[in-house]
């Protein structure tokens, strides 16, 4: 589900700016389509989601600041601070 700054839906992709992949079956490979949403600032996936492939490919894309939450190898969750 992706939104605005306002919460509606985007009718563009520069329009995205929050996107939630929870119940999906996203992969690094998939992730780099992501690199089109020039102005997103919030990725919510569910904590099994973030694997190494998924934080390699944010990482490839300089896309590592939108994660909002991942889940250590301990199983703590890092929550990045809302602004």
């Amino acid at each position: 589900q992706a939104t605005t700054a306002g919460g509606k839906r985007p009718l563009t992709e520069d329009a995205v700016t929050s996107l939630s992949l929870f119940n999906t079956k996203v992969t690094g490979e998939g992730l780099k389509a992501l690199a089109r949403l020039k102005n997103l600032e919030t990725l919510t996936t569910h904590s099994d989601q973030v694997t190494d492939a998924v934080l390699k490919a944010l990482r490839e894309h300089n896309m590592l600041h939108v994660l909002s939450q991942a889940t250590t190898a301990g199983g703590g969750v890092c929550s990045r601070p809302t602004p």
